[in-house]
């Protein structure tokens, strides 16, 4: 007899997958969490607890889908993902459950590589200190990257926020920018961040 799916398992790495891919088509969700988490998964079963979890707005697994796409609830524009993403020859990035795990449970530092953390850190001294402030801003920012603002955007945006005047001011938050856009992870990339593309 078949092991019945966990429920609250799959939707927790699911939800760690849209944080990263964006949006994803069900054929290759169902793949991809099939083969990561080595679960032998029923197509229809998986279909009902993803739906379920798509109309229900107010848990802690928050996705939500379109026809036979599900995306992360940041994604502005499904079709422009799916565009960007099919001008790239790449494989979808593995993510594990515990990466899910700290995205369901918000601990998005211990994701974070070097450009993100120092852009937090540089934010929150820009913020007088106020870590929280910061990290809402580095979540914003890095949304708004993943749905294909510009760097230079970015830099004029984080400028005219933190009422930045001086020109080695506005030269050092072009720096810090620049470190974080390439450690973001982007959905146009299934997962991968700008600075790991050499690798694929």
């Amino acid at each position: 007899m078949p092991r019945r799916m966990d429920g609250e398992r799959v939707l927790s790495y699911v939800t760690g997958l849209l944080h990263f891919y964006g949006v994803i088509c069900f054929e290759d969700l169902f793949n991809v969490v099939s083969e990561m988490m080595r679960e032998e998964l029923d197509r229809d079963d998986l279909r009902v607890l993803l739906e379920a979890a798509a109309a229900h707005e107010d848990g802690p697994y928050v996705l939500d889908m379109l026809d036979d796409y599900y995306f992360d609830i940041d994604v502005e524009d499904i079709d422009w993902v799916l565009e960007e993403q099919g001008k790239w020859d790449l494989p979808y990035r593995p993510i594990t459950e515990e990466d899910a795990r700290l995205v369901v449970e918000d601990q998005y530092p211990l994701l974070w590589k070097e450009g993100e953390t120092a852009f937090w850190h540089w934010l929150q001294d820009k913020c007088d200190d106020d870590k929280q402030l910061a990290m809402t801003m580095v979540l914003e920012y890095a949304a708004e990257l993943k749905n294909g603002m510009s760097t230079q955007e970015l830099v004029e945006k984080i400028v005219e926020k933190l009422a930045l005047a001086g020109a080695e001011e506005v030269r050092e938050a072009a720096r810090m920018v620049h470190r974080f856009v390439e450690d973001v992870p982007r959905w146009s990339y299934k997962g991968w961040r700008p600075s790991e593309q050499t690798n694929h």
